[in-house]
């Protein structure tokens, strides 16, 4: 009997799919019954997305709030009811023939940084327990409200007539196709998205994605290439355990030896085996660690 799979898979995800069918065709391919996503991509978007199988499903909660790359291609002068070339086109307004580079440069300052963002109403965020998107498509007003997220890195590649190639990098919840869309507005014109490629996530980039073509060629290899729990947790702190602190902590118990966390100590920490590989997941709570995870070992 083959040990079960525990890792993250680093998928370069094709378009036309959504994340979730591409979870599907990850899960036959490896012969997996567990898996899932940490973050949406649209399926005319391609790019680095992170498959969690096993156990590392259930780590996908502290890796959703990584910072996220990418690299876009905006079309001026058309807006579409999904913001992106997939949708039906709403209006059309001439594209101003005087925009300079250094005109669009001024723009583009104004969205680096932390910004309020409407998000699309072709979107997978709920109102009132139901998907944005589900509303939309049954032709009923969605109302969705600004948030704030931060663009950290926003940089123009190319500028050519109706069409500007940037890329990104922007924090957890921040939407691409809204980007585009206020800056066509500001520009004086309209803006949809025509494409996107998630560059990176993380530490994870697109030279160590593997393609769902290499996948379903080589299971095997790929299997290789999953990444372990504790690896891809390792930006959270880990805490020095004893012997029979992890023999305890295994069974659901912190020890009363256990040293209490320091003043300044937030947020999970992780508690490894001897081998190195992820036991448990713990945070503080008053003077003491409350167990959020734990890992039974990889063979189980």
């Amino acid at each position: 009997m083959q040990p079960a799979l525990h890792g993250i898979l680093i998928l370069d995800k094709p378009p036309g799919l959504s994340s979730m069918q591409a979870v599907s065709r990850i899960k036959r391919a490896l012969k997996v019954k567990k898996a899932g996503h940490t973050g949406t991509l649209d399926p005319m978007a391609t790019g680095v997305l992170p498959i969690c199988i096993g156990q590392a499903t259930r780590i996908a909660q502290f890796l959703l709030a990584s910072d996220k790359f990418y690299r876009a291609t905006m079309k001026l002068g058309q807006s579409t009811d999904t913001d992106d070339k997939e949708g039906t086109v709403l209006e059309e307004r001439d594209v101003p023939n005087d925009i300079t580079l250094e005109q669009l440069e001024q723009i583009f300052d104004d969205y680096r940084g932390t910004i309020s963002q409407r998000p699309p109403i072709y979107s997978a965020l709920k109102v009132n327990g139901k998907r944005a998107y589900a509303l939309a498509r049954e032709g009923k007003e969605v109302v969705l409200q600004p948030r704030e997220v931060t663009v950290h890195q926003l940089d123009i590649e190319s500028f050519h007539g109706d069409e500007i190639v940037f890329s990104c990098r922007v924090s957890k919840g921040t939407y691409i196709r809204s980007l585009i869309r206020d800056i066509g507005e500001q520009l004086g014109t309209l803006a949809h998205m025509t494409a996107l490629e998630r560059t990176r996530v993380d530490t994870y980039t697109l030279s160590q994605a593997l393609s769902l073509d290499a996948v379903k060629a080589s299971p095997e290899d790929a299997k290789k290439t999953l990444i372990p729990l504790a690896k891809a947790l390792s930006h959270l702190p880990a805490l020095p355990s004893e012997e029979e602190d992890l023999r305890l902590i295994s069974n659901g118990q912190i020890p009363y030896s256990f040293p209490p966390p320091k003043e300044d100590a937030s947020g999970p920490h992780m508690i490894l085996r001897t081998d190195g590989t992820l036991l448990a997941l713990v945070e503080p709570k008053h003077n003491t660690w409350k167990l959020i995870r734990v890992f039974p070992p990889a063979q189980s």
